[in-house]
């Protein structure tokens, strides 16, 4: 892949945003920091994944090695690899690019299909989830569960940037039971909740490195693009190939789109998404208490809430965020210890879990053109069209279209720069009781 990808108009500008550089992909061996290779002429594939569900970013390099590179170079899995790609913008002129450092976790796949040649994969992470499998800790912690992570990532992983990890999260005090440092900060995020008892998400991104940010801080930050700019799913281009104009619709152009919806209201209610009960024993004072939730406001990222707030007889004649004893929690507490690990759940545990159960009320899996400033975490804004426009007033399909949050990304750079992106939404555009009337039936039979 030492090559330019096709569609370049021009020295690092391309006339598409699916172009791109690889401009570095360095090897570097085991024997010593200065004896490395360039491997760009090895590389035929390059995959990139990042998460809100992962701690570590997760490339993928398929090599078609002619020069007995696993024999020469003595390889183990161990070694690092300094990645650079870029490009410069076609629509605002600007550079953009990811450099970033990972590590062979695994070599995979190999074969020798071809004659002379040997195919196979380097399955890498970010260092620190090399160190984690080399450690276990165990002392006694008291602090913001953000500050704990943030301890564990700069004395434990060896992270030097820790600036995106928000400390405003909610006390907790324990001991670590010789865990991996990545499955107390797990542990730890399980236990986390911001003011509004939205849960927290522990990730790396390529950009900025790892994160801990709440959902409800998620989802109220300014949207990757504006909303009159937004993402759509149309088959047709309006600009002409080469200019910044066609430039600029082709990265907000959907290129395919599949979608599991996740609507299912039955699972939903299982999963206490709209209403709950805690049930809490204290067993300091031999105190028993049950509490109740139901969804009357949490944050949301649409205006309207993912369900008809109506008595329904399949509902025991009552609406959906009144049948609270369809999924309980049972928590042990010890009032004589406070801020104990159990602490934080008494009064979270179930608003938080109506937040993760409401969290992909709809999701999508899209496919866009390469955009090396998307990152998940990001909320974009997206307009989806009605499948028949035919004498629609209006062409927007309204409960689809409005702001989603991207939990994941995956970059593939190959013959083109494209991305695997899924978005999810836990409200809608539209009001689900504005449901249109049938005023006639309309009979299939003969047609």
């Amino acid at each position: 892949m030492a090559k330019n990808t096709s569609k370049l108009l021009s020295g690092e500008t391309p006339a598409s945003p699916t172009g791109y550089i690889v401009k570095q992909i360095i090897l570097y061996t085991n024997l010593e920091e200065n004896n490395k290779l360039d491997i760009r002429g090895m590389v035929s594939r390059i995959t990139v994944t990042e998460s809100i569900y992962t701690g570590s970013v997760q490339t993928d390099l398929v090599i078609l090695d002619a020069s007995n590179l696993i024999e020469e170079l003595k390889l183990n899995g161990q070694e690092r690899i300094h990645i650079k790609i870029g490009r410069k913008e076609g629509d605002n002129k600007n550079r953009e690019q990811i450099e970033f450092d990972t590590y062979i976790a695994d070599i995979k796949n190999y074969s020798r299909n071809l004659p002379g040649a040997a195919s196979y994969e380097f399955k890498c992470l970010s260092e620190h989830m090399l160190v984690n499998n080399t450690k276990t800790i165990s002392r006694a912690f008291e602090n913001t569960t953000g500050n704990l992570i943030k301890k564990i990532c700069s004395s434990d992983l060896g992270i030097k940037k820790t600036d995106n990890i928000n400390t405003d999260s909610n006390n907790i005090k324990g001991i670590y039971p010789r865990l991996r440092p990545y499955a107390a900060i797990k542990w730890l995020v399980q236990n986390s909740f911001d003011a509004s008892s939205s849960p927290y998400y522990f990730y790396e991104t390529v950009r900025d490195g790892v994160k801990f940010k709440s959902y409800g801080e998620l989802i109220e930050a300014d949207p990757h693009n504006p909303v009159d700019d937004p993402y759509i799913h149309d088959a047709f281009f309006e600009e002409t190939v080469g200019s910044e104009q066609y430039y600029k619709e082709a990265k907000r152009k959907i290129r395919k789109l599949s979608s599991d919806l996740n609507m299912s209201k039955y699972i939903s209610a299982g999963e206490g998404a709209f209403a709950s009960q805690t049930h809490k024993i204290d067993i300091y004072n031999k105190n028993y208490k049950t509490t109740k939730w139901q969804y009357k406001s949490l944050k949301k990222l649409n205006q309207h809430k993912p369900f008809i707030e109506r008595d329904f007889k399949q509902f025991g004649g009552r609406p959906l965020n009144s049948c609270d004893t369809g999924k309980n929690y049972f928590i042990s507490l010890n009032s004589g210890n406070k801020d104990n690990y159990s602490s934080p759940l008494k009064d979270n545990i179930n608003k938080s879990y109506g937040y993760l159960g409401n969290e992909s009320i709809l999701s999508h899996d899209i496919e866009l053109a390469g955009d090396f400033s998307l990152q998940p975490g990001a909320v974009m804004h997206v307009k989806f069209l009605k499948t028949n426009l035919q004498g629609a007033a209006i062409q927007i399909d309204r409960v689809l279209t409005g702001k989603y949050l991207v939990t994941s990304i995956t970059h593939e750079f190959g013959d083109e720069y494209i991305m695997d992106v899924r978005i999810k939404t836990d409200s809608f555009g539209a009001d689900l009781n504005d449901i249109m009337p049938i005023i006639e039936e309309v009979s299939l039979q003969g047609a």
